[in-house]
């Protein structure tokens, strides 16, 4: 089966139950250039409606460098992700690819992180031609 990152990526739907669902947040999913956040962890994510995906991202963060170590799936037998970019603010572009090496799948994800770090919103697009806007996911560290 074909990895759907919708990050993650992160997704849902009929699928999740409310003790699924991330805390509400206060905060907008939003873009800050000049925050300085470390995401450095394991997030639990899960989509909006159509993008049902769950499970855990892991990040390692040193410097503006952050490396994601790995993703898993609650409701889909989808190979593990992983990928290194560079974070700017609170937004993190990153292309994640099967750690397993296959060449066949990659998806581009754009994340944008709290203040603190402690939540994320994402977007991504894959070579599924699965896509979603920002908002589609979110996370919150574990």
């Amino acid at each position: 089966m074909r990895p759907r990152i919708a990050v993650l990526a992160l997704l849902l739907a009929a699928c999740n139950s409310s003790d699924d669902a991330p805390p509400a947040s206060g905060w907008a999913c939003e873009e800050l250039p000049a925050a300085v956040v470390d995401v450095t962890g394991t997030y639990r994510y899960t989509g909006t409606p159509g993008h049902f995906l769950r499970g855990t991202i892991t990040f390692v963060q040193t410097g503006t460098t952050v490396v994601c170590t790995g993703t898993t799936y609650d409701n889909a037998a989808d190979r593990e992700l992983e990928g290194t970019a560079t974070i700017v603010g609170n937004r993190l572009d990153i292309t994640l690819v099967p750690i397993n090496g296959d060449l066949d799948y990659e998806a581009d994800i754009t994340f944008l992180f709290s203040p603190d770090g402690d939540e994320f919103c994402c977007g991504y697009s894959d070579t599924n031609l699965d896509t979603g806007p920002l908002g589609s996911y979110t996370g919150v560290r574990q």
